[in-house]
């Protein structure tokens, strides 16, 4: 209904006429007064009725305990006052100044100090929604780019296999046929490039363990002899100035588990602490039962891993270190 008030508004003569009727009032003011028509008077009560009705609901929701409307209640309750004295005042059925102005001005003073706070509010609420949303975006693309960056990992490491072999073939067939008669040159040269070839199956195999999907096979498992075998697997893998020592309880219990996988985490994880640079130091592994749980711990006396590098040590490609195909604690 007030929709279509407005549109009528337009209408020249329709809400509003042309018959200017001068009035004088209190303090020496004169006011101008248009006429309005029949149906103008209809739309001016029509919408006092509107806001009397939005007076209402708010002083019930206030009555019930929500002062956050006390504002609102405030203003409107003293715009309708404010209306139907000046209509009054119109009709001069009293003689008094208008008020309407006023009461918009106490309007803007009581309801504008609330709408602030609700304002700031909001704004707050649609930046947490944005950085959520963001959030949110970069959850989803994320694992879109590692099952890309997968699949290119597989496929450069299957391209690079045979080759690979091939290489070390050359190198065996090398040593064979110079033998004893080679230099110390040409051994420091095979030497290199075994060394190297060596680097690089061992980033193959990094790929491959990342990308190849995972089957679980439990069985009952002897966790001494699991953690004794990933201990000396990680020595002989990863030779290191560190010192790697192992204390395990006599009393171990056997696990179910898949013993291949576990020995091969347990490697990567021994094998992570050997390869960090610096002076010499002691790397224990220790395992102990606690109930009907077994605990395996891999500690070392470093400082530890800072709080923006521990959030992200087990992500492809992180690494502190420059050596590597930073796949280690992520095949973990």
């Amino acid at each position: 209904m007030a929709r279509c008030f407005a549109a009528l508004a337009w209408v020249p003569g329709l809400l509003v006429s042309n018959v200017v009727v001068d009035r004088e009032a209190w303090f020496g003011l004169v006011y101008r007064d248009a006429v309005p028509p029949p149906l103008g008077i209809v739309a001016y009560a029509y919408s006092c009725v509107a806001i009397g009705a939005l007076v209402a609901r708010y002083a019930r929701a206030v009555y019930r305990g929500d002062r956050r409307l006390l504002p609102q209640l405030v203003g409107l309750a003293t715009l309708t006052t404010g209306a139907i004295l000046d209509r009054l005042a119109t009709a001069r059925v009293t003689r008094r100044p208008y008020v309407l102005d006023l009461a918009l001005l106490v309007v803007v003073l009581s309801v504008g100090p609330a709408l602030v706070p609700r304002f700031i509010e909001t704004t707050r609420a649609l930046d947490e929604s944005a950085t959520k949303l963001a959030a949110a975006q970069r959850e989803l693309v994320a694992p879109e780019r590692l099952a890309a960056v997968g699949e290119m990992s597989a496929v450069v490491a299957h391209e690079v296999r045979n080759p690979l072999a091939v290489m070390f073939n050359a190198l065996t067939g090398l040593r064979r046929e110079l033998g004893a008669t080679k230099s110390t040159q040409t051994n420091e040269l095979l030497d290199s490039l075994q060394e190297e070839a060596d680097r690089l199956r061992r980033l193959v195999d990094d790929f491959l363990d990342f990308t190849r999907p995972v089957t679980l096979r439990p069985q009952a498992a002897d966790t001494r002899a699991l953690v004794q075998s990933a201990v000396e697997l990680a020595r002989t893998a990863a030779p290191s100035p560190h010192r790697l020592s192992s204390s395990l309880d006599d009393a171990l219990s056997e696990v179910r588990c898949d013993e291949q996988l576990v020995r091969h985490a347990l490697a990567r994880l021994i094998e992570n602490a050997l390869q960090v640079e610096g002076p010499a130091i002691d790397i224990d592994v220790t395992a102990g039962s606690e109930g009907r749980a077994v605990t395996i711990a891999v500690a070392d006396r470093r400082p530890g891993v800072s709080d923006d590098n521990a959030a992200r040590l087990f992500s492809p490609f992180f690494a502190t270190r420059a050596q590597g195909t930073d796949l280690g604690l992520t095949i973990v």
